[in-house]
């Protein structure tokens, strides 16, 4: 009987832990492949490429971030790809910091350039918040801001209103001349001006920013300031209509709510 070559057991068995991937069976694959680099090159590119895609099916984002810096030691991926994986894997574990302390050395350790990506500061500043630190995420944003325009960033800045939010709004006035019709930049206005009782302004601001992007967030934060603003029926509208677009947002092809959805919600 024919014996088969080193090399096409080898590739029978990559095939099949790529197979046990596709079952979505990380768990399997992943022993496999550790089972394959132990009998065979440690470095070898095919393993190292099913070990990486295991382990972010399992979500072990720094056992992603050790085999990213072997792939990028080894010359398997391109550069683009490395940083891109990276960065990813640094906005999920900045998810997962469980307190200001934790995110604070996890943050710190980061090389400036990953700090500046526009992925990791987002989800760096989704932390702060949660973490009820306005203060490092209004500095996150602005640093970042400042070197790298992001609007989901820009976005975020009317979240996290700090001690100073009149500063904040001088601030983010002052990013307008340069980006006069950015959505989340004009969201971000709309709610300081809101937590600062400005309401002419905030007005003003949010829909400006629904007029360049409709969407739930905008008609959420009109939804507020006519609440605030002694406006409950016009807040019940904004209100339907938000809840309008995140059912869309649920179920993207739905698309955006038509002009009889909307006058229904509006006299509903």
């Amino acid at each position: 009987m024919e014996t088969a070559a080193p090399e096409e057991v080898f590739l029978r068995l990559v095939t099949q832990a790529e197979l046990l991937l596709d079952q979505d069976r990380p768990e399997a694959a992943l022993e496999a492949a550790r089972t394959l680099r132990l009998r065979g090159n440690p470095a070898d590119p095919a393993l190292l490429r099913l070990e990486l895609k295991a382990q972010q099916r399992l979500e072990n984002w720094d056992a992603v971030l050790d085999l990213l810096s072997l792939l990028q030691r080894h010359d398997v991926l391109d550069e683009t790809s490395i940083r891109r994986q990276r960065c990813h894997a640094h906005a999920q574990n900045l998810k997962n910091r469980p307190s200001i302390q934790a995110f604070r050395e996890y943050w710190q350790a980061l090389s400036p350039a990953d700090r500046a990506d526009g992925t990791v500061a987002t989800a760096a500043v989704r932390t702060c918040v949660a973490l009820s630190d306005c203060t490092t995420a209004r500095r996150i944003i602005e640093q970042s801001l400042d070197k790298n325009w992001n609007s989901e960033l820009a976005g975020l800045y009317g979240t996290c209103p700090d001690t100073d939010v009149l500063g904040q709004i001088e601030r983010a006035e002052a990013w307008l001349p340069s980006h006069p019709g950015d959505a989340g930049l004009l969201l971000a206005l709309g709610r300081l001006c809101t937590h600062c009782e400005l309401w002419g302004k905030a007005r003003s601001y949010l829909e400006a920013s629904l007029s360049v992007e409709p969407g739930h967030s905008a008609h959420l934060a009109l939804a507020s300031l006519d609440e605030r603003s002694g406006h409950p029926e016009l807040a019940q509208h904004h209100y339907r209509q938000a809840l309008e677009w995140a059912l869309r947002r649920r179920a993207p092809d739905a698309g955006p709510p038509t002009p009889d959805e909307a006058g229904k919600a509006r006299s509903g």
